[in-house]
């Protein structure tokens, strides 16, 4: 066991070595920041996906279920009834049908109005990958831009 770390720290502390790992750090990032700008489409929507899964809950509001159980039992119960014979009761639950259908559909509204917009999502997934990319680029080209202000005259 101590032969293994000496021969590490040996190795840590040639030039040789060193050289070597900062050629292959480049490469690496090289590597990664070339297919990160050539398959950058695939790569967002991949990722933007697994996020908006983990971002974008899908639990089932009980308001929802219970709005959307409510609707289907009126409308079994609409196509019992005749409207001609009973005329009252089968407007009476068309009302009640439609004042249900008006409750789901702002209850939808608000379920989409909380939750995190995908296209918001998308956007900032693909934001940090162009990010991540050109800080991969700047990494491997060896130019470092100092920032600094100049005020023109």
């Amino acid at each position: 066991m101590t032969t293994a770390c000496h021969f590490v720290v040996d190795i840590l502390t040639r030039n040789a070595f060193r050289s070597r790992f900062l050629i292959s750090r480049k490469w690496f990032s090289s590597l990664w920041s070339l297919l990160l700008f050539s398959f950058h489409h695939l790569i967002t929507a991949r990722l933007s996906n697994m996020v908006k899964s983990f971002l974008i809950s899908r639990r089932v509001n009980p308001e929802l279920l219970r709005l959307g159980n409510e609707i289907r039992r009126l409308k079994a119960q609409l196509a019992t009834i005749s409207p001609t014979s009973e005329f009252s009761a089968y407007f009476k639950t068309e009302r009640v049908l439609k004042k249900a259908g008006e409750e789901y559909e702002a209850a939808v509204a608000e379920e989409r109005r909380e939750g995190p917009s995908e296209v918001k999502v998308e956007i900032i997934v693909k934001i940090a990958l162009q990010a991540v990319g050109l800080v991969l680029l700047h990494c491997v080209s060896g130019i470092y831009v100092r920032f600094a202000f100049v005020h023109p005259i």
